[in-house]
């Protein structure tokens, strides 16, 4: 009976350790999707803001010191003064 609660609680301990496994190799992955998402989300929004401050260049048009940040990080430059 000693053999077969050895085994048994052996089994649970792979069990738990490979549940452990595939639960942290999905959260990376899905944190590497949500990150890759937010990368190409922040990037469409800073050539947007691009293409604003050459549509209203004759106007006044700024950008926030957050969207100044956020272009910066993705290689964007926008020619708009800074507020």
């Amino acid at each position: 009976m000693t053999k077969e609660l050895i085994k048994v609680a052996t089994l649970y301990t792979v069990a738990i350790l490979l549940a452990f496994v595939a639960g942290f190799i999905a959260g990376y992955l899905f944190l590497f999707a949500f990150s890759n998402a937010v990368d190409k989300i922040e990037t469409v929004e800073c050539l947007e803001l691009v293409e604003q401050s050459q549509e209203y260049a004759d106007e006044f048009f700024y950008i926030t010191k957050i969207e100044k940040a956020q272009c910066d990080a993705q290689g964007i430059e926008i020619d708009a003064p800074v507020k």
